[in-house]
């Protein structure tokens, strides 16, 4: 006797279906809203570790020398006499010296994209993001890619533009193109344990149905 797939049973695994492809994609998405604040994380340390690589010092403001003390401005010699820098907010001396090396740095040691790129990706790989990355450099009116032009892959998921010195002549911005999985191991363990309730869900009904059909002909009624 031959066994018959029912109507609403194709409407029921359908849905199942579409549910389990429509999680997939919402949890694709929250996975790329994760991982945007990890690349700003990982933009920032870049930049810190980007600048004491060239200046040739050892980043760390437990050995630094007036630790808690806080600048107003800075002067400094430039080819015009001396120039006074004022900061809008007292800040630490540490840091107030890093924007204005960073600001002397554009012309007599520049931020490299290419060097950049690759303390970047460490960045993201040691926070479990992987992908392809790219720095653009931005100094005056002139961008630098690290890649061989200024194009930035669509689906990547961008950094904002950050301002690396005293004076925002210069900036850098980062991108990383992250794998559609790469994306859902970055999603809510909710979103996840859905799509993971919607496949199994859909595949017991295959099954059910696979039983019930008991390797017969099937016909739709």
């Amino acid at each position: 006797m031959k066994r018959y797939i029912r109507l609403k049973d194709i409407i029921i695994l359908s849905i199942l279906l579409i549910t389990s492809i429509a999680c997939t994609f919402f949890a694709h998405q929250k996975g790329r809203e994760n991982i945007y604040p990890i690349v700003e994380k990982a933009l920032s340390q870049t930049i810190d570790t980007d600048y004491y690589r060239r200046m040739r010092k050892e980043f760390s403001y437990k050995n630094s020398k007036g630790v808690g003390r806080k600048l107003k401005g800075i002067k400094i010699q430039t080819e015009n006499g001396i120039e006074n820098i004022e900061f809008k907010d007292s800040i630490e001396e540490e840091r107030a010296y890093q924007l204005v090396n960073q600001y002397m740095g554009t012309i007599f040691n520049p931020l490299q994209p290419h060097d950049f790129n690759e303390i970047f990706q460490k960045e993201l790989s040691n926070r479990n993001v992987d992908g392809k990355t790219g720095i653009i450099y931005y100094h005056g009116d002139v961008a630098h890619s690290s890649e061989q032009d200024l194009a930035i892959i669509p689906s990547a998921i961008q950094s904002e533009k950050v301002f690396i010195d005293i004076k925002e002549t210069a900036a850098v911005k980062a991108w990383v193109n992250c794998s559609f999985f790469t994306c859902l191991r970055h999603s809510s363990l909710i979103a996840l344990a859905v799509i993971a309730l919607a496949i199994l869900m859909f595949f017991l009904g295959e099954f059910n149905l696979q039983m019930q059909s008991n390797s017969n002909w099937l016909i739709i009624s």
